[in-house]
Protein backbone atom coordinates (compact mmCIF):
# COMPACT_ATOMS: atom_id res chain seq x y z
CA UNK A 1 0.00 0.00 0.00
CA UNK A 2 1.18 3.33 -0.64
CA UNK A 3 2.95 5.21 2.31
CA UNK A 4 0.34 8.04 3.67
CA UNK A 5 0.95 12.15 2.98
CA UNK A 6 2.79 11.96 6.36
CA UNK A 7 4.63 9.16 6.06
CA UNK A 8 5.90 10.57 3.21
CA UNK A 9 7.07 14.22 4.29
CA UNK A 10 8.90 11.85 6.88
CA UNK A 11 10.74 9.72 4.75
CA UNK A 12 11.62 13.56 3.11
CA UNK A 13 12.79 14.89 6.13
CA UNK A 14 15.24 11.50 7.08
CA UNK A 15 18.79 12.37 6.08
CA UNK A 16 19.85 8.72 6.86
CA UNK A 17 21.19 6.31 4.58
CA UNK A 18 18.54 3.86 5.33
CA UNK A 19 15.70 5.79 4.84
CA UNK A 20 14.06 3.88 1.91
CA UNK A 21 14.91 0.30 3.51
CA UNK A 22 12.92 1.59 6.63
CA UNK A 23 10.17 3.23 4.54
CA UNK A 24 9.87 -0.49 3.17
CA UNK A 25 9.90 -2.09 5.65
CA UNK A 26 7.46 -0.36 7.72
CA UNK A 27 4.96 -0.51 4.90
CA UNK A 28 5.34 -4.36 4.72
CA UNK A 29 5.00 -4.59 7.96
CA UNK A 30 1.52 -2.94 8.04
CA UNK A 31 -1.54 -5.57 8.41
CA UNK A 32 -2.79 -4.10 5.38
CA UNK A 33 -0.33 -5.47 3.18
CA UNK A 34 -1.29 -8.58 3.60
CA UNK A 35 -4.94 -7.71 2.97
CA UNK A 36 -3.64 -6.32 -0.39
CA UNK A 37 -1.34 -9.33 -1.89
CA UNK A 38 -4.09 -11.98 -0.41
CA UNK A 39 -6.75 -10.10 -2.96
CA UNK A 40 -4.31 -11.16 -5.92
CA UNK A 41 -4.53 -14.66 -4.64
CA UNK A 42 -8.31 -15.26 -4.21
CA UNK A 43 -8.59 -13.95 -7.41
CA UNK A 44 -6.94 -16.19 -8.85
CA UNK A 45 -8.75 -18.71 -6.31
CA UNK A 46 -11.98 -17.49 -7.76
CA UNK A 47 -12.98 -16.70 -4.19
CA UNK A 48 -16.31 -15.74 -3.31
CA UNK A 49 -18.62 -15.33 0.00
CA UNK A 50 -21.54 -16.32 -2.09
CA UNK A 51 -22.47 -18.79 -4.43
CA UNK A 52 -23.80 -16.33 -6.96
CA UNK A 53 -26.85 -14.46 -8.55
CA UNK A 54 -29.24 -17.02 -8.64
CA UNK A 55 -28.45 -19.32 -5.53
CA UNK A 56 -26.96 -16.73 -3.15
CA UNK A 57 -26.81 -18.32 -0.03
CA UNK A 58 -23.82 -17.78 2.35
CA UNK A 59 -20.72 -19.53 1.97
CA UNK A 60 -18.83 -19.44 5.18
CA UNK A 61 -15.46 -20.01 3.74
CA UNK A 62 -13.65 -16.64 5.34
CA UNK A 63 -11.22 -18.37 7.63
CA UNK A 64 -9.06 -19.23 4.05
CA UNK A 65 -9.27 -15.12 3.01
CA UNK A 66 -7.86 -14.53 6.46
CA UNK A 67 -5.58 -17.60 6.33
CA UNK A 68 -3.92 -15.87 3.43
CA UNK A 69 -3.29 -12.69 4.85
CA UNK A 70 -1.66 -13.98 7.71
CA UNK A 71 0.21 -15.98 5.36
CA UNK A 72 1.92 -12.83 3.37
CA UNK A 73 2.00 -10.75 6.99
CA UNK A 74 4.00 -13.26 8.24
CA UNK A 75 5.91 -13.84 4.92
CA UNK A 76 5.28 -17.74 4.75
CA UNK A 77 7.46 -19.34 2.50
CA UNK A 78 6.09 -20.59 -0.66
CA UNK A 79 6.87 -24.35 -0.46
CA UNK A 80 5.20 -24.56 2.99
CA UNK A 81 1.84 -22.23 1.39
CA UNK A 82 1.67 -24.05 -1.50
CA UNK A 83 2.16 -27.33 0.43
CA UNK A 84 -0.34 -26.46 2.82
CA UNK A 85 -2.84 -26.04 0.23
CA UNK A 86 -2.80 -28.78 -1.68
CA UNK A 87 -2.07 -31.50 1.21
CA UNK A 88 -2.73 -29.34 3.85
CA UNK A 89 -5.36 -32.12 5.37
CA UNK A 90 -1.99 -34.47 5.32
CA UNK A 91 0.09 -32.39 7.13
CA UNK A 92 0.89 -33.03 10.69
CA UNK A 93 -1.81 -30.72 12.27
CA UNK A 94 0.07 -28.03 14.68
CA UNK A 95 -2.75 -25.53 14.14
CA UNK A 96 -5.51 -25.31 11.61
CA UNK A 97 -4.06 -23.08 9.08
CA UNK A 98 -3.07 -26.43 6.74
CA UNK A 99 -7.06 -27.87 7.32
CA UNK A 100 -8.16 -23.97 6.57
CA UNK A 101 -5.53 -24.07 3.13
CA UNK A 102 -6.87 -27.29 2.03
CA UNK A 103 -10.43 -26.26 2.25
CA UNK A 104 -10.07 -24.27 -1.00
CA UNK A 105 -11.12 -27.62 -3.42
CA UNK A 106 -14.32 -27.98 -3.59
CA UNK A 107 -16.03 -24.56 -3.63
CA UNK A 108 -16.90 -25.07 -7.34
CA UNK A 109 -19.66 -27.73 -5.79
CA UNK A 110 -22.80 -26.44 -4.77
CA UNK A 111 -24.31 -28.40 -1.65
Amino acid sequence: MLPTPSEVKAFEKDPSPDAYEHLVDRLLARPSFGEHRARYWLDYARYSDTYGLHYDNSRHIWPYRDYLIRAFNDNKPFDQFAMEQIAGDMLPARNLDPLIASGTYGWGEQQ
